[in-house]
């Protein structure tokens, strides 16, 4: 299973900006160190904890994302990224960094 929580932000022009956060439900509530980077899913934990979600939903969510130019990603996890490969296929190896051994992807919409 994985967790998504969409994100919202309307500014005082009227433009809104969206982020959907998906990770992998085993991960929540722990952290990842290497070196100086820090993936912590234990104090950002309510970023990602939304909405339970299966592979078939997670991807349904994030190709709605994408087809949305006011929406951003933020990914965490195997299960998590192997969703966003399959939606957005040109998501190159370079795009995916590793946090002893956990794969997060962002793809930011500005």
């Amino acid at each position: 299973m994985l967790y998504a929580k969409k994100h919202s932000r309307t500014f005082a022009d009227g433009s809104a900006r969206r982020v959907l956060a998906l990770c992998d439900a085993a991960l929540l509530g722990k952290s990842f160190e290497e070196g100086k980077v820090v993936l912590d899913l234990k104090v950002n934990a309510s970023f990602y904890k939304g909405e339970k979600v299966g592979e078939k939903e997670a991807e349904k969510m994030l190709k709605n994302a994408l087809e949305d130019s006011r929406s951003s990603l933020n990914v965490v996890g195997e299960k998590s990224v192997a969703c966003l490969r399959k939606v957005l296929p040109s998501l190159g190896e370079k795009s995916v960094k590793k946090v002893a051994g956990v794969p997060h992807a962002q793809v930011y919409r500005v």
